[in-house]
This record gives structure tokens, C-alpha cells and sequence, in this order.
């Protein structure tokens, strides 16, 4: 029974140290939004060109409020030349660097923006 508890308290412990959530900082270089409402970045320190949400999902995908928000925090640093923090939670990659047109929203679980005034 001593054993079943260790390997179960071990087995937790891997477990919930894998599924913590990662937070980065980037500059705004650039916004985009396509004709479908899909809404673009360049996030220096994270990704370029990298898709955050879409302002007319059909599928259930994102809020709409949220990925509002999203936009006008994108633009508002950008013009303002403030950093964002973003949050994460899949750790597909513990890097804060991701790839070129990644999907921040669904490969990497963009799910909080923060605007940084410092």
C-alpha cells in the first residue's frame, strides 16, 4: 500500500509540474487583421505574423469580446510602444519563442493578454 501512495504522489507531482502555465513579454511590432476577421501579430520575443484570434469565429473557437479586446490591447501598445504579456497553457513549447504564423490560440493556449506600462 506504501508503494501505491508513493508512485501516486509521484505520479501527481510529474504531472502537475508539466501543466503549468507560461507567461511572456513582447513588443508589438505590427497588427494585422484579414478579410475573414482573423486577427494577426508580430510579437517580438514570441512569434511573427502569429495568429491570436478571429473577430467572426464560426466555429466556437475564441470569444468574440475577448479576441476585441485583444486587438485594441495590440493597438494601443503598438502606439504607445508598450510590451504585452501574454499567458500560455500548453506547454507544447516551455519557450517563449514560438514559430512564424503559429496559432497562439489553439497549438499554444492563448488564453490572457496584459498591456505593461513599465
Amino acid at each position: 500500500m506504501l508503494k501505491k501512495t508513493i508512485l501516486f504522489s509521484f505520479l501527481i507531482a510529474a504531472f502537475s509540474s508539466s501543466a503549468k502555465n507560461l507567461n511572456c513579454s513582447a513588443t508589438v511590432l505590427d497588427v494585422q487583421v484579414d478579410k475573414t476577421g482573423r486577427v494577426y501579430a508580430y510579437l517580438k520575443g514570441i512569434a511573427r505574423d502569429a495568429y491570436l484570434c478571429d473577430l467572426t469565429p464560426e466555429n466556437g473557437e475564441n470569444e468574440v469580446e475577448f479576441c476585441k479586446t485583444v486587438y485594441s490591447t495590440l493597438l494601443v501598445a503598438m502606439t504607445t510602444k508598450n510590451n504585452v504579456m501574454l499567458w500560455f497553457n500548453k506547454n507544447t513549447n516551455e519557450e517563449c519563442a514560438k514559430s512564424s504564423w503559429a496559432n497562439l490560440y489553439s497549438d499554444h493556449g492563448f488564453y490572457h493578454l496584459r498591456l505593461k506600462s513599465y
